[in-house]
């Protein structure tokens, strides 16, 4: 799997770390917060890591979890590859 697992890591463990739903009690702030407050490099680089990762397809919890994400897609009614969509969406607003 070919992706920039230093951005996916970056994106996941700051903004998706163990106490984001007490820090931004819904998804789609912390990833406005993470839009705000980064680099457009940044962004840029995680959106790009984010879409390789969806395109590598089977995408599980786990694997987030492994970048350091504490968020559960299945708790917010999503699949992965769903939510991760969602989190591109949203970076591109």
């Amino acid at each position: 799997m070919r992706m920039n697992k230093e951005a996916l890591n970056y994106f996941f463990k700051g903004y998706f770390h163990q106490d984001w739903f007490a820090e931004y009690g819904i998804f789609e702030n912390a990833v406005r917060d993470f839009c705000d407050n980064e680099s457009e490099s940044r962004v840029t680089s995680v959106k790009i890591a984010i879409d390789e990762l969806i395109a590598h397809g089977d995408v599980t919890e786990q694997m987030i979890y492994e970048f350091g994400g504490y968020v559960k897609p299945s708790a917010l009614d999503f699949t992965p590859e769903e939510w991760l969509t969602k989190v591109v969406e949203i970076m591109g607003e």
